[in-house]
Formats: C-alpha cells, sequence, structure tokens
C-alpha cells in the first residue's frame, strides 16, 4: 500500500482546514488527521453508496454497523459486547457531552486528565460545570495518571471521568492495572467514565486495552465511544459509535432528545461498516507506516538538548517539552515561535491545558518525504 503519493498541491486540494487555515508556505502538523491516500475499501464503498443514492436522513439505530464494530473490537481487542448496546452518532464529542448529561448529577464537577483533548475545556463549560483537572505524571519511561488525585476528585463530589484512551496528547496507550485500579476508585466513589477510545486502533507493539472490557466493575459504570475517524482518516463524514453496557444505560440514554442525535451522515455509516468489516490490511500497513514515522522523528528529535518528548504508544502524535530550550521572545509559546521561524503548524501545547504551558503537539500522520521536511524545519530553527 502506498503511502507516499500525496503532495502539498493534492492535500490542499481535498478543501480541508489542516492544509487550507495557514498560507501555502506553512506545513501543517497541527489538526489530528492524517495525510495518507483513503483505503480503497472505503473509497470502494462510498461509490456504492453514491451509486445507491444514500444521501436521506438515516434510521438512528444501525444493526449492519452495530454488528461490525462489535465483530471488530472481538477480533482486534478480545473484546466482546451485545451489538443492542450499540448507539450512532454524528461524532465522538457529541458522545461525551451526552454521556456527561445523561449519567452524572446535574452541576456535578466533571474530571479532566491534563494536559487534555482541546475541545474538552470548553465542552465542560458549555455544560455548566466545573472542571476538576487531574495531572498526567512523566516518569522515565513513559506517562501515568495520579491515581491519588483522582480519588480526591472523586471525594470532593466530582460524578464523572472523561478517560482519554488511548491519550490524547501525551501517547499513552493504558494498561490493565492501571484501569483497574481507576475502576476501583470510581467504583468507591459511585461515578462514572466517559472512554474516548477514537484513537483505539492505533496502539503499536500490543492491541488496544478497552477500559470496559477490564472486569465488571469497570463495564458497568463506563460509557465508550468509539469512531473510525482518526485510524481510517473519516472525521470528515460524522459518525461515531456508543457503546453503553446494561440495559439501564440504553434506556436511559434511548430517552435523550432525539434532535441531540441529529447529524450522522448515511456515507459515514457507510465507510465505517467497510472499515471495521474490510479495513484490518489498510489498518496494520498503517500501523507499520506511522511506526517508521515515529522512530524517524524521535532519532532526529534525539539530537536536540533541552528537549523532552517520549515516543508515544498510540496515536500518530508526539507531545514535545520544549521548556528546556530558549525559544523566541519572553513568554511566547513554542508554536509560535515555530510557525514564525520554521513555517511549522504545530499545536500550541497550552490549548491543552495550563499543563501543556510550553509544550507543543505534532502530528507525524504524513507522508516520509513530508515528515522529512517537517522534521527539517524544526531542526533549523532550534
Amino acid at each position: 500500500m502506498d503511502f507516499s503519493s500525496p503532495t502539498p498541491q493534492t492535500l490542499r486540494a481535498r478543501q480541508g482546514i489542516k492544509w487550507n487555515f495557514h498560507s501555502a508556505e506553512v506545513l501543517p502538523m497541527w489538526v489530528a488527521e492524517m495525510d495518507f491516500p483513503t483505503a480503497e475499501v472505503i473509497t470502494d464503498a462510498l461509490h456504492r453508496a453514491v451509486d445507491r443514492e444514500m444521501f436521506g436522513y438515516p434510521p438512528g439505530r444501525q444493526p449492519g454497523l452495530a454488528t461490525a464494530l462489535a465483530d471488530f473490537c472481538a477480533l482486534r481487542y478480545g473484546w466482546a459486547f451485545d451489538p443492542e448496546g450499540v448507539r450512532t452518532l454524528p461524532e465522538v464529542l457529541r458522545g461525551v457531552e451526552l454521556a456527561i448529561d445523561a449519567f452524572s448529577t446535574p452541576g456535578s464537577p466533571v474530571i479532566l486528565p491534563v494536559p487534555a483533548y482541546m475541545p474538552f475545556f470548553e465542552l465542560i463549560e458549555q455544560l455548566g460545570r466545573e472542571r476538576i483537572e487531574v495531572p498526567m505524571l512523566r516518569g522515565e519511561t513513559g506517562w501515568s495518571l495520579d491515581l491519588e488525585a483522582l480519588d480526591a476528585a472523586f471525594a470532593s463530589g466530582a460524578g464523572t471521568l472523561i478517560l482519554t484512551n488511548p491519550h490524547n496528547p501525551v501517547g499513552k496507550a493504558f494498561q490493565r492495572e492501571e484501569l483497574a485500579a481507576i475502576a476501583r476508585i470510581v467504583d468507591r466513589h459511585g461515578g462514572r467514565v466517559v472512554a474516548d477510545e477514537i484513537h483505539a486502533p492505533l496502539v503499536y507493539n500490543d492491541r488496544h486495552l478497552p477500559y470496559a472490557s477490564v472486569n465488571e466493575m469497570a463495564a458497568a459504570h463506563a460509557v465508550t465511544l468509539m469512531s473510525t475517524s482518526k485510524a481510517w482518516n473519516l472525521p470528515g463524514l460524522c459518525c461515531a459509535q456508543a457503546i453503553l453496557g446494561s440495559e439501564g444505560d440504553r434506556a436511559v440514554w434511548d430517552g435523550l432528545p432525539e434532535v441531540r442525535m441529529h447529524g450522522v451522515s448515511p456515507l459515514g455509516v457507510a465507510a465505517s461498516e467497510a472499515a471495521y468489516r474490510q479495513g484490518v490490511p489498510w489498518l496494520d500497513a498503517l500501523l507499520e507506516q506511522l511506526e517508521q514515522n515515529r522512530d524517524q522523528l524521535f532519532t532526529a528529535l534525539g539530537s536536540i538538548p533541552g528537549l523532552i518528548a517520549i515516543p508515544p504508544e498510540a496515536t500518530y502524535l508526539a507531545w514535545l517539552d520544549f521548556r528546556g530550550l530558549e525559544l523566541g521572545n519572553p513568554g511566547e509559546s513554542p508554536a509560535s515561535y515555530l510557525l514564525r521561524e520554521a513555517k511549522l503548524a504545530l499545536v500550541d501545547g497550552v490549548a491543552c491545558g495550563e499543563a501543556g504551558r510550553g509544550f507543543a503537539r505534532f502530528n507525524f500522520g504524513t507522508t516520509p518525504e513530508l515528515l522529512g521536511r517537517a522534521t527539517q524545519a524544526l531542526l533549523g530553527v532550534l
């Protein structure tokens, strides 16, 4: 499979925000979408859907997609669940919003591990909830969640934990003992977990471990959210899935206002089912390419004194700590400096919370040639 063919010109022709927000001289390594060609099984499915004129409002339940997701999770993650518990949504972020509203006490605080995916901050605020931040801790070999702080956050009255697994932006793939420890804390306080597992297929060297698969305790208080949008690069097709483990949770979810579920694309349903059913060979080849990209990037980063970066265990995102370098003007962020001096667009770490100040997020989900250009641009100004 060829992951090297796209050029800046063809990528800008896709008319997405990633390649068209900045001027043409800027290399955009910011928005979390990839630059690779779409899997042929997905484009074929979309052509068939267009030929059938699948342009109407889709039904709220999609049994074909639900079964495809359940089969994929059973084979890929060893997680068996009833496809009757799958509900379709336009995006994972909508699912986070609905799950917090549906399964926590009105007004109760929401726990957010930080640094965090940028829109979660605004989402919690728009829901009228207090945000309690719990730090991700960096060790010599990787990241972990501060469990003492998590316990204290629930003890203070929080009702919900947003658990991004694999984690964006630090790239952590949580292990069984960590997830089991989280589940014990949540259960002890009668809390809920909204598990954002949008990056689940993108784990290196091991398979993803869904939070709800760890034990019955975790399954009982979890709402799991998944999508093909990251691994198969389909964010514009507006299709995500919520997995609800109990009849009670399904009844509560189904009682939410129908208007809040609107926005699922029938083309997204067709593409997602094709990805789960037929897209695994492409996914495996993608992971090989991403791992090569990761190694290429981190080999280069290792030559920069003062820069700290831990290779991600999952995702195509690198979380870079520039605090040991003196960059730009006083108070200027690394991302601002790199945009000005290197014509390289990264996500400003502070957009991921105060815990990200002095960091930047680098998207290496691009062609080897473009990654090489971006890496050289970075090295040239450090």
